[in-house]
């Protein structure tokens, strides 16, 4: 809504605005409005005087267009929207659902608006997706963190992020060892990562943020996939085994089934995009369906994606 009088200035209300995740450019435009509303508000009062009250919701087109016409021409855009996007980088360490997740952390922050940082140049923003099953997982994300720390301290604007199952086992540990990296995120809210890293930016503070149990399906979320012929699949997530040398459960959670539907329904999607190599996934794939009580699910799930066609 937008009021102009001569006693009043220009005067602009935006009730609630809420930018769904939180995304970059939807904060940039709002940036640009608040711009114009300020500009409006130093043109010269005779101007002010002409266009008195005029209320953009309510205006009669016919009868004042020559006034809404001079009312709402504004000057150059002083904040154009074609800034250049920020960058990401991914680095993945562990196993193929580390990779399959990865893809899944890529083609969030491309639909929240960055891009794929090039080669050989700084990323605004990197993520690591951990591995907590080797034994020198630890030594290996802390020294890459220590590595980054003087390279963020040169390049204002940059944020770190780590995620995976190094993350959901140390937790808070990670930003008292490593004060200077911005999200921590779980392997149950992997969805949750572009709404923490602009939370992140403007409360500038680092966030932690781990969940108990899925949050979402990981296969459900935007990809970006590393090759345009081969796809990860996951049907399951987490384990019911209580193996001793075992840290899955711990941190994958009790096991969770999709549903046979679910499943074909993403490959017959892959297929119709060119995929002609598909690599069902879980850290437990052999009980597929304990969930809905069908022990005999991965077989059938196994024979109905051979009758795809592709």
């Amino acid at each position: 809504e937008v009021e102009m009088d001569a006693g009043l200035g220009a005067t602009g209300r935006l009730e609630q605005y809420v930018a769904p995740g939180n995304y970059i450019g939807e904060l940039r435009e709002l940036r640009v409005v608040v711009a114009h509303l300020r500009l409006a508000a130093e043109r010269p009062a005779p101007e002010r005087d002409r266009t008195r009250m005029l209320r953009a919701r309510n205006v009669d087109r016919d009868a004042m267009q020559p006034k809404v016409a001079h009312a709402f021409t504004l000057p150059r855009d002083p904040y154009p929207l074609s800034m250049p996007a920020r960058t990401y980088e991914v680095r993945t360490y562990g196993c193929q659902m580390n990779v399959h997740d990865s893809e899944r952390i890529a083609g969030l922050l491309e639909t929240a608006g960055y891009e794929k940082a090039p080669d050989g140049e700084t990323a605004d923003v990197v993520v690591f997706n951990t591995c907590a099953v080797r034994e020198n997982a630890d030594n290996r994300l802390y020294g890459n963190l220590g590595h980054l720390a003087p390279i963020k301290a040169s390049h204002p604007g940059m944020q770190i992020a780590v995620g995976g199952c190094l993350a959901q086992k140390d937790r808070g540990t990670i930003v008292e060892r490593a004060p200077w990296v911005d999200v921590v995120f779980g392997t149950h809210n992997v969805g949750a990562l572009p709404v923490l890293l602009e939370r992140a930016r403007v409360e500038q503070e680092s966030q932690v943020e781990l969940l108990e149990a899925l949050e979402t399906f990981p296969s459900t979320l935007p990809s970006r996939r590393e090759s345009a012929h081969r796809a990860w699949v996951s049907i399951s997530v987490g384990c019911n085994n209580t193996c001793t040398f075992c840290i899955v459960p711990a941190l994958r959670g009790k096991e969770r089934d999709r549903r046979p539907g679910d499943v074909l329904a993403e490959v017959e999607a892959l297929v119709a995009d060119g995929v002609l190599e598909v690599t069902l996934l879980g850290q437990n794939v052999n009980s597929y369906g304990v969930e809905f009580g069908d022990r005999e699910a991965f077989g059938k799930l196994l024979r109905a994606c051979g009758g795809i066609d592709g």
